[in-house]
């Protein structure tokens, strides 16, 4: 088990987060927040977006786990932006992390729905999520760069609309994610 720095973490408006392990959960409420870059540990909780939050970061990696976990009990959270909530988050370019963006431990065996709701921003780098599903559901508009999804199910549902851009490639894609490319395996 990992220290904790932080337990059930609610920060306040206008609060600057920094790296570190989030046991029991990080969420936002309404207001604007700054991630410092580096890794933030969720252990055993959610990393949850909600009404009107604004959260803007660079060099950030979420990783989602449960340092506990046994064969018998998993309490890895999931994330979920919902609610009018602004994200503007962006991975490392280097490091270990290079371009993770949100992790689910892939050790995990929760398969809980990871959804982006009602939500808009900006999101560069990858989501993992072995053993689970991504939402991408009601009014979402989000733009996308050098994103690849890793997911057991991706689910598109509601109005949802984006951009896919990749500034660090010399193949960059710019357009409607109807015309970027999509390469489903199993």
């Amino acid at each position: 088990t990992k220290s904790c720095d932080y337990n059930k973490f609610s920060p306040r408006k206008g609060i600057t987060l920094n790296p570190g392990v989030y046991c029991g959960g990080l969420s936002f409420g309404s207001g604007s927040f700054y991630m410092e870059p580096g890794t933030y540990i969720i252990d055993q909780g959610d990393f949850s977006v909600s009404a009107q939050a604004v959260i803007t970061g660079d060099g950030v990696t979420i990783f989602m786990t449960d340092s506990s976990r046994t064969k018998s009990s998993d309490k890895t959270g999931t994330f979920v932006m919902s609610g009018g909530a602004t994200v503007n988050l962006s991975a490392p370019l280097s490091g270990s992390n290079a371009l993770m963006l949100f992790v689910v431990d892939p050790l995990s065996s929760v398969s809980g729905a990871h959804v982006i709701g009602s939500a808009s921003g900006e999101m560069m780098g990858n989501i993992y999520i072995k053993k689970g599903s991504l939402s991408l559901a009601g009014n979402t508009n989000f733009k996308f760069g050098c994103v690849t999804i890793v997911a057991e199910l991706i689910q598109f549902s509601g109005k949802f609309s984006g951009k896919g851009t990749c500034p660090y490639s010399s193949s960059s894609t710019t357009g409607n994610m109807a015309k970027s490319q999509v390469i489903l395996t199993e």
